[in-house]
Parts: C-alpha cells; sequence; structure tokens
C-alpha cells in the first residue's frame, strides 16, 4: 500500500469513528432530554390551565400566593370556570409573570405532596390551629375531634366534622400536637392518605379536605369544605 492510500485509509477510518461518535451522543442527548421532559412533567402538579376552583380544591395551601396576587374570586363562581392563567392575567400580568406564579404555586403543592401519608390523615398547621381557637372558644378543654365520611350526595362526597369527648369502641386515633382525632374504621379507609386544611378567603372560611381516594370528574381529588 502506497503512502498516499495509507493516508486515504487513515482519513476514511477516522471520519467513520467522528461519525459514530456523534451519532451515540446525539442519541445519549434525545435520552437525556426526554428524561428531564418526563422529570418535568412528573413536578408539574399546577398548570395554568387548571381552574382556580381546581387549585383551591387540590392544594388549599397555595391560596395565600393567589390572595397575595390580588385574586380574590377564588371562593365565587367564578372560580369553577377562570383559570389560574386568566385570573392573573386579567390582573395585568405578562405571560413570563404568569409562569413565574404558577412556578411558586407547584413549589408549595409539591411540598403539600411531600407530607401526605398514605396510611394516615394529615392536619396543616392552620387545621390545628383552628381547631384548638375553636375548642378554646366553646370551653372544650381536653375534647377531641371527630371526622368522618358522610353518604355520597347530591354534591359529591361529604364530610363531617365536630368535636367529642372520648373515643368510640374501634374507632381509629390519631395523636396530632395536644389533639387527638377519632375516626372510625370505615371512613379511615377512605380517609387514608387526605390532606385536612383551614383556609380563610374574603368569600368565606372552613376546613377544607383533599382526599385523593375520592376521584372529582372536574377536579381530580376529591374536596370539600366543613366546619365545626
Amino acid at each position: 500500500m502506497t503512502k498516499k492510500e495509507v493516508k486515504k485509509a487513515v482519513k476514511k477510518e477516522v471520519k467513520k469513528t467522528v461519525k459514530k461518535v456523534v451519532k451515540k451522543a446525539v442519541k445519549k442527548e434525545t435520552k437525556v432530554n426526554k428524561s428531564d421532559s418526563n422529570k418535568q412533567k412528573q413536578t408539574e402538579l399546577v398548570t395554568k390551565d387548571m381552574t382556580l376552583g381546581e387549585l383551591i380544591g387540590m392544594y388549599p395551601e397555595t391560596l395565600n400566593i393567589l390572595l397575595e396576587k390580588g385574586i380574590h374570586c377564588v371562593g365565587c363562581g367564578a372560580a369553577n370556570w377562570e383559570t389560574i392563567e386568566q385570573g392573573l392575567s386579567a390582573h395585568g400580568m405578562e405571560n413570563k409573570d404568569v409562569d413565574k406564579v404558577v412556578n411558586e404555586l407547584n413549589t408549595i403543592a409539591l411540598k403539600q405532596e411531600a407530607r401526605r401519608n398514605s396510611n394516615s390523615i394529615v392536619f396543616t398547621n392552620e387545621a390545628l390551629k383552628e381547631v384548638k381557637n375553636l375548642l378554646k372558644q366553646e370551653k372544650k378543654t381536653g375534647y377531641g375531634l371527630r371526622i368522618e365520611v358522610l353518604a355520597d350526595g347530591c354534591c359529591g362526597t361529604q364530610y363531617n366534622i365536630d368535636f367529642e369527648k372520648e373515643k368510640k369502641a374501634k374507632d381509629v386515633v390519631i395523636a396530632l400536637k395536644g389533639l387527638n382525632v377519632f375516626v372510625d374504621p370505615k371512613s379511615m379507609k377512605m380517609l387514608k392518605g387526605s390532606i385536612v386544611d383551614y383556609i380563610n378567603t374574603p368569600a368565606g372560611s372552613g376546613f377544607k379536605i383533599d382526599n385523593p381516594n375520592i376521584v372529582d370528574d372536574n377536579h381530580g381529588h376529591g374536596h370539600d369544605s366543613c366546619s365545626c
């Protein structure tokens, strides 16, 4: 083989190797991008096309951010059809600002999900504080809190929250900070994984239950407002 032929053969081999390396790198990059995309989808619990009602129903703790941004219609009928994007845009926010708020809402939603206990019922600090305030107002020192699931009605699953002195036979007792929560076995089965929160809006206030065991056709997780 002449010198010219050797040079040509080496050049051909180098070109072949470079092509293979580039192809491998592109394939790896595509795989990484796909993985990142899937991961992003998994962490996007809140999207700007969700209605305000859906957002508050599933992630009550996001309420404060909405109020800070001037969204006060979270408790009225408009919340059932107005999306997060529409609500924020109506208050003069541009697309980049809307995206920023949605990211903030996602951060809160993720923190809420991280606290969820699939084998029990979780009370937010706001809910626990309100229960204790009500106990003090009604002078029911030493009482516990009963929470139960009532039969489904035309408005969906209904809950009852009330004070009770002692637990009943077969009750599941959840010990919180200075408060016992009583739940009957049937209700406990339906409430496992739920998060109880207390929200206060210009349209009203009350306890809100985010229950992942009950699927609502419009809102995903089943939720409802209750009061003691």
